[in-house]
């Protein structure tokens, strides 16, 4: 959740890049990251901006 905080306009494959540089995650994919997302509906850049922006 930190990931969206920081970048909102991030896809899914950026998420995930950043995930396996800066914190060494080699086991997180694409699909893992979508089920998150999708469980939190966040899966669209609006609704990730209003969660950074603090109005959910």
């Amino acid at each position: 959740m930190r990931l969206i905080k920081d970048d909102p306009f991030a896809t899914i494959r950026e998420m995930m890049g950043t995930l396996r540089i800066h914190e060494d995650y080699d086991q997180v994919g694409w699909w893992k990251i979508f089920f998150v997302l999708r469980k939190r509906s966040l899966l669209t850049r609006r609704a990730r901006f209003r969660f950074a922006r603090g109005q959910r």
